[in-house]
């Protein structure tokens, strides 16, 4: 889910920027509504399950809500540098800029986050924490 997202983000933030160079206001709708829909179908809500997919159980807490913290940052310096960048760079090339943060994004997933489906808990913190002792709930399965 998280490759189709990032692959549909990047997609639709190029469209968007090229529509707004070439100044084609239904197709720059079409773009940001294309980009709402890849978004909120992966990067949206599955961010926040993949954190707790993928920490081990004596870390789950702390590390989603680094997560969580990591992830209101973010989002401010995207709009805290949204206006600083168009008038850097134009419009067309923020969502350039945008795009290619998106690709960036997939090749982070692909290369980086593992498939969870199908794995329990345990598998997911075995294969992070290669060598470490079980936790005390995989013990107990």
């Amino acid at each position: 889910m998280l490759l189709t997202s990032a692959g549909g983000m990047a997609a639709s933030l190029l469209v968007l920027g090229l529509s707004i160079r070439a100044t084609s206001a239904a197709t720059c709708v079409a773009a940001a509504v294309a980009f709402m829909a890849t978004f909120s179908l992966g990067f949206g809500p599955v961010i926040w399950m993949y954190g707790s997919e993928i920490l081990p159980l004596r870390l789950r807490a702390q590390g989603t809500g680094v997560g969580t913290a990591v992830n209101r940052v973010m989002s401010a310096i995207v709009g805290m540098t949204f206006i600083p960048m168009y008038e850097a760079v134009g419009m067309a090339g923020t969502f350039y800029i945008f795009a290619a943060m998106s690709a960036a994004a997939w090749v982070f997933v692909y290369a980086c986050l593992p498939e969870t489906k199908g794995r329990s808990l345990e598998e997911m913190e075995a294969l992070f924490d290669a060598g470490a002792a079980p936790s005390p709930r995989a013990a107990l399965s």
